[in-house]
């Protein structure tokens, strides 16, 4: 019993089903203190229901200003549209479920970056618990939103 129960601590520990969906990122130019969005699907693609308990991104060229969810109920369309999302808070998905997260930033930092050089943003890190277990994954984006730095920084 003590082999099983030590198994399954080792697999929930490693256990890690999140998957991106649809993705609603392009190229952008960089355009100081402006706002950029950007959305992606995560599916719980595994057989045990998952808590996403909290999303962390990537900043670079770019400050967040907030992390929202799709709205229960509705189907991710790559619509980065605020009506379709609320406020973050965390939320359970069952095997096979998705939710839309949307990205709120500003353009800011390009003092970071070198003239011609762009910065991709390829992943989220996902803290999440599963059957009490909590767990951190890293996972892609799907559509990178790319950001090219500008040619000379603002002041």
């Amino acid at each position: 019993m003590v082999v099983a129960l030590s198994g399954g601590l080792i697999y929930l520990a490693h256990y890690q089903p999140l998957v991106p969906g649809d993705a609603g990122a392009s190229s952008m130019t960089y355009r100081q203190g402006a706002p950029f969005s950007y959305a992606t699907e995560l599916i719980n693609q595994g057989h045990i229901p998952i808590t996403v308990q909290g999303i962390d991104a990537w900043t670079g060229l770019l400050r967040t200003t907030g992390i929202s969810i799709g709205r229960s109920g509705l189907q991710h369309t790559g619509d980065i549209s605020p009506r379709y999302y609320e406020t973050f808070r965390s939320f359970s998905l069952a095997p096979g479920q998705s939710r839309a997260i949307l990205i709120q930033n500003v353009f800011e930092g390009c003092a970071r970056f070198a003239p011609g050089t762009s910065a991709i943003y390829e992943s989220l890190m996902i803290r999440f618990s599963v059957l009490g277990v909590p767990r951190t994954a890293l996972v892609t984006i799907g559509d990178n939103p790319t950001i090219e730095a500008p040619k000379s920084c603002p002041e």
